[in-house]
């Protein structure tokens, strides 16, 4: 219940605020100067005024509160303060910009929202407070955190108190501004976000049980911790509810207010779980993102100081930071660069293995009928390691050079400033050429099925199938089954299994449409599923002439129905729920016009006589005028 308040809630509420955002402006990009140019450009921002409420909100309801869970709230609340006002500024500064009253910055990103030292010293502050509090909650006063794939339930080597505060401190606030730097591409934040929280519920479920922490070897933290694992499940609601408009082409971004706030969130989740150093491998596109920025920000500091602006400015680390901007940069699309970011971010464990050896892949695919080029496959893979070694050597070859512009002074250092502009050439058309191969080797990669196992044998059809055990023979009964074959035998009904979608003028024909179209489900192809069976039974017929002499034709049906309308419980129904898809059972007669109130009794006769002889207890009821459907004379 908990993951299903907090997913409705965001489902329903979202795609408002979505069009009061557009409408309103409320993004922080300059349209076709942003860096996410030729992407979302216009792409609302501070998604995250909707998810954080929708946490809260959702605890409030579900949450047992505990010190662990307050202050978990605690950080949550304060870094997405922070970060509002963070959006808000630079928000309200683009919409200055359009109107003229202001000129754009060069760096819009650094000009406008709180300054980078208010920033961080409101995130220090509010680090310090949550982990003052943190380590109140130990009663034994120990401060320890649990090392990676070692299992060790006791005797951990304790932290010196200034020691652990400053450690917790700094991985809140360097966690929560990680997991904001990597909000901007499609999805790139949710998916890793949802996968980290799945794994902190798994923790917090053993960490508050004692029997399984045991049996595990790992700490025991407390029974109130289990709580964490119900406040996970109610931000995973939240982050799958708001994936559904945040996958590409993303519709809103969390912006500041929400990456800020759930990446202080489940820092302190995994500072209470004593599992930081879980966190880069958990969490290991922010790991990447994070380290990606300060590579970039050290780099290009230390160039300032050696070699001046100039150089400093035309030769970045990456293209830009963090990462994925880089990725993003050498793509075309926005699309291929976080397929991309997450292809890396594996290990192509797959090529590996196809690189090591491609027979048995070829022999087990073999078995399922399905050809392959593993040599193009293995030939694009080694284009791509050829183009990827010839570019680290053009950049060491690079640095090499860049090393001797600084110790020539003069004349002298213009031929080499120009033989590092032509490696800067160079390394730019191998790594647009190596982003290409990439995605070739990742397409490829995509299409490869699970071989099957050694003892699955290769066949053309299901004739070839290998029987592994019978079990008793196919028993035969010497009467017939009864209730359904005898009543519709007795009264003349031709049981029928008609198909569950229709063409559009199947349903113009029966009255559905057009006034009930919002309660039907439609695909693609403009076909609608059936809401009843009386659709596809009325159709039959359809444009053809039945004599007569051969009237009345009766038929019944049970398929499933699917509507879209809001399930009904309440008095009529007597817990009856009829939701989007339900079993149903359907008659229908053709007969003439003067004979249908007749033969409109006679069913009504025929559902009777089955409840009559179950002995189950039912009531006929004639509906007034208001409760007739749009194509009905007459419901009984």
């Amino acid at each position: 219940m908990a993951y299903l308040t907090a997913y409705f809630s965001v489902s329903y509420i979202l795609p408002l605020f979505i069009i009061y955002f557009r409408k309103k402006g409320f993004n922080s990009d300059f349209n076709k100067e942003s860096v996410t140019a030729g992407y979302s450009g216009a792409t609302p921002i501070m998604g995250g005024a909707v998810l954080v409420p929708a946490i809260l909100i959702s605890s409030l309801l579900w949450v047992w509160f505990n010190p662990y869970i307050l202050v978990t709230l605690f950080i949550l609340i304060a870094y997405s303060t922070i970060g509002f006002f963070d959006d808000y500024g630079k928000v309200k500064n683009k919409l200055l910009v359009e109107k003229g009253v202001i000129q754009k910055k060069i760096y819009s990103d650094t000009s406008e929202g709180l300054s980078e030292i208010s920033r961080l010293a409101l995130e220090f502050v509010a680090a310090g407070i949550a982990v003052v509090a943190i380590m109140y909650l130990d009663p034994e006063g120990r401060f320890y955190v649990q090392v990676p794939f070692i299992p060790l339930k006791e005797g951990l080597p304790d932290m010196h108190p200034v020691l652990y505060f400053t450690f917790a401190v700094f991985v809140i606030v360097g966690s929560a501004n990680a997991v904001n730097m990597t909000d901007g591409l499609d999805s790139l934040v949710t998916i890793p976000l949802i996968t980290t929280l799945f794994f902190i519920a798994a923790a917090a479920y053993i960490g508050g049980d004692n029997e399984w922490s045991y049996k595990l070897k790992l700490l025991f933290i407390s029974n109130d911790i289990k709580e964490v694992a119900v406040l996970s499940f109610i931000t995973i609601g939240v982050l799958i509810a708001f994936l559904k408009y945040n996958c590409p082409p993303a519709a809103i971004y969390m912006g500041d207010v929400g990456s800020l706030g759930l990446g202080g969130m489940i820092a302190v989740l995994f500072i209470l779980l004593r599992a930081e150093l879980f966190m880069p491998i958990v969490g290991g596109i922010f790991f990447i993102s994070g380290l990606s920025s300060f590579i970039q920000r050290i780099w290009f500091q230390m160039m300032l100081r050696i070699k001046g602006r100039d150089y400093a400015e035309k030769n970045r680390f990456f293209f830009r930071a963090p990462y994925h901007h880089h990725q993003q940069v050498m793509f075309s699309s926005q699309e291929a660069t976080v397929k991309s970011f997450y292809f890396r971010y594996f290990q192509k464990i797959g090529i590996k293995k196809i690189r090591k050896d491609a027979v048995p892949f070829m022999q087990a695919l073999a078995k399922r009928n399905i050809q392959i080029s593993f040599a193009e496959i293995l030939e694009t893979d080694r284009l791509l390691r050829e183009v990827q070694t010839e570019t680290d050597t053009l950049k060491s070859k690079r640095n090499k050079l860049s090393e001797q512009v600084a110790k020539e002074k003069g004349d002298a250092r213009l031929p080499l400033i120009e033989e590092v502009k032509g490696i800067n050439s160079q390394i730019k058309t191998l790594e647009d050429q190596s982003a290409q191969y990439e995605v070739n080797l990742l397409a490829a990669l995509e299409i490869i099925p699970n071989p099957p196992l050694a003892e699955v044998l290769s066949g053309k059809d299901e004739n070839d199938n290998t029987v592994v055990r019978t079990v008793g023979s196919p028993k035969t009964f010497p009467f017939r089954q009864k209730i359904i074959q005898n009543w519709t035998r007795e009264f003349g009904y031709e049981e029928c299994l008609p198909p569950l979608m229709v063409n559009p003028h199947i349903l113009y024909g029966t009255g559905q449409l057009p006034k009930f179209e919002a309660d039907l489900f439609q695909t693609k192809e403009g076909r609608f599923l059936i809401p009843t069976a009386e659709v596809p039974l009325t159709n039959i017929y359809a444009d053809e002439i039945i004599p007569a002499e051969n009237l009345p034709l009766q038929y019944t049906a049970f398929t499933p129905c699917f509507r879209s309308e809001a399930g009904s419980y309440g008095k009529d129904t007597k817990g009856y729920l009829r939701q989007h898809q339900f079993n149903k059972v359907e008659l229908v007669w053709f007969t003439l016009p003067e004979q249908s109130e007749e033969a409109h009794q006679k069913m009504v006769s025929h559902a009777e006589h089955i409840l009559q002889l179950l002995e189950l207890p039912y009531r006929t009821m004639l509906l007034v005028r208001w409760g007739y459907g749009f194509f009905c004379g007459k419901m009984l």
